[in-house]
């Protein structure tokens, strides 16, 4: 990681939705921005418990990017699966932060006994693809011409998957 001052992987509290909004505003697709509101966020952050947790890297008192866990579909047969969602500020991408995060989310995820991570990325997002293949999760399937963008082609959804051998 590149050297920077001060950086601190925690838990999201509650006073870190705005910056957690505007991580998300600045990194997620266009169509997706309008459905996620300071009132969603207050939502995530109400309901992250220990199997479901929120992690945030802050610089002082910013956060610079954050970690989502969640249910996969929320069905009891899926309770060992949790949906990663990963958000890094452009201006910080590339130092490490990501790769701290989900390095905290898989050791945190394996002592609550979650077995498997899985991540639905676009099939035009380069970056994100290669940095969850790098993290040694694996292509498990796609949902062809899903992702409707506004003004771009329509993309496949891939899902990413991780499994998690206990310690």
């Amino acid at each position: 990681m590149a050297e920077r001052g001060n950086l601190e992987v925690h838990l999201a509290e509650l006073e870190d939705a705005p910056q957690i909004l505007s991580v998300f505003q600045q990194t997620a697709p266009l169509s997706t921005q309008a459905d996620i509101t300071l009132v969603s966020v207050l939502d995530w952050l109400e309901q992250a418990d220990d199997q479901n947790p929120i992690f945030v890297v802050r610089e002082r008192s910013s956060v610079l990017a954050w970690l989502a866990v969640e249910p996969y579909y929320g069905l009891a047969a899926l309770a060992g699966v949790g949906e990663v969602a990963l958000y890094v500020s452009p201006n910080v991408q590339r130092m490490g932060l990501g790769r701290t995060l989900l390095n905290t989310a898989i050791n945190q995820q394996r002592r609550v006994g979650r077995t498997t991570l899985v991540a639905h990325i676009g099939s035009g997002n380069v970056a994100s693809r290669a940095f969850f293949e790098d993290s040694g999760f694996c292509q498990w399937g796609s949902l062809p011409q899903v992702l409707c963008e506004p003004n771009l082609p329509q993309q496949d959804l891939i899902i990413y998957g991780l499994s998690l051998p206990g310690e």
